[in-house]
């Protein structure tokens, strides 16, 4: 368990990272992690607007050609550590 709180958790499976989120919190989706600069790069290239979220991350989902939803995420604080 990377983080956990009332309302997520977030493992670490191998090399793979999986979240858990409560029905309609996030739609299904594939996340990339990405540097803060590539982020912000991507996300004026593309419209979005980066958020930041209480885990220390920053992120925009867009919607692909095929509609698969995809996230592209930068991580503020290191998550090889146990936070829960």
């Amino acid at each position: 368990v990377l983080y956990e709180d009332d309302e997520w958790c977030f493992l670490r499976i191998g090399e793979q990272k999986l979240a858990f989120v409560h029905e309609n919190q996030h739609p299904a989706h594939f996340a990339f992690a990405v540097s803060e600069p590539e982020l912000r790069k991507l996300a004026l290239t593309y419209g979005q607007e980066v958020a930041q979220h209480r885990d220390d991350t920053l992120s925009f989902y867009m919607t692909g050609p095929e509609g698969v939803c995809v996230e592209f995420v930068t991580y503020l604080r290191d998550f090889n550590d146990n936070v829960s």
